[in-house]
């Protein structure tokens, strides 16, 4: 009963003015969409990376895998939904942030003249989130008033926060180009152009260390190649006028 009123109260506390996504520090991603497939048109890692580029901390569907200060304090993170929008000769999505008590925080609502649903679609939700604010969170719970919360409840431990699922690596280079290394919850990783507007490749992690499956982006298409990487350095294979090319990215 105890630990009951310690979570609403600590709940309570968190969302203590929190009117708008940018008074939200942590934001849950589901597997799957509303309007969408799972993972359709990469929209699940494209609004990951737009997120993470906005200073908030994604948390993934597991929720074994969230840290403890919000696992006792869930009202502190809101959950996304991606709606399609039927817009005529255009792509049209609305992003949608809700509370722990699914309370719109704020939707935002991009359109993309590109025919094509996978570059439309990705740029719509570039648009979108555009308008969102950059994280400005002070804490998930002021200091001052947890102190209270805790001899209130019988002391309450203090949650010690665990790091993100997502973080966003220095950038690496090939020697002429220099690309953003996006690093996954569940081990894989992401490579980004140097500017964050292109997907280059996608890692998935095999049963083999060091050794990943990696999916290369070429133009409207994508193809499938190998990955490896040690301490200094990470090295995939890509096609190029049919021939087998290996690239090797080292920190910059």
């Amino acid at each position: 009963m105890k630990n009951l009123i310690a979570t609403l109260l600590l709940c309570s506390i968190s969302t203590v003015n929190a009117q708008e996504v940018n008074d939200y520090k942590y934001i849950h991603i589901p597997e799957k969409f509303s309007g969408f497939e799972q993972d359709q048109y990469q929209l699940n890692n494209r609004l990951r990376y737009l997120l993470t580029q906005k200073k908030y901390e994604v948390l993934p569907s597991d929720k074994s895998t969230w840290p403890q200060e919000v696992t006792q304090t869930p009202c502190s993170v809101l959950n996304t939904d991606i709606l399609k929008v039927k817009s005529f000769l255009n792509n049209k999505l609305e992003v949608v942030f809700t509370d722990c008590s699914q309370n719109n925080i704020e939707t935002f609502e991009g359109t993309s003249k590109i025919k094509e649903f996978d570059k439309g679609y990705q740029e719509a939700l570039k648009l979108a989130l555009m308008k969102l604010k950059t994280q400005n969170a002070k804490t998930s719970i002021p200091m001052t008033k947890l102190e209270q919360s805790k001899k209130e409840v019988n002391k309450v431990a203090t949650p010690e926060p665990k790091s993100a699922d997502v973080t966003i690596s220095n950038l690496l280079t090939d020697g002429s180009k220099n690309y953003q290394k996006i690093d996954l919850q569940n081990g894989g990783f992401m490579l980004m152009s140097e500017n964050g507007n292109q997907v280059i490749a996608k890692f998935e992690t095999t049963s083999k260390t060091g050794v990943y499956r990696v999916v290369v982006t070429n133009g409207n298409s994508n193809y499938s190649s190998v990955g490896y990487s040690n301490e200094n350095s990470i090295a995939y294979e890509v096609l190029e006028n049919n021939v087998w090319k290996e690239v090797k990215l080292t920190a910059k």
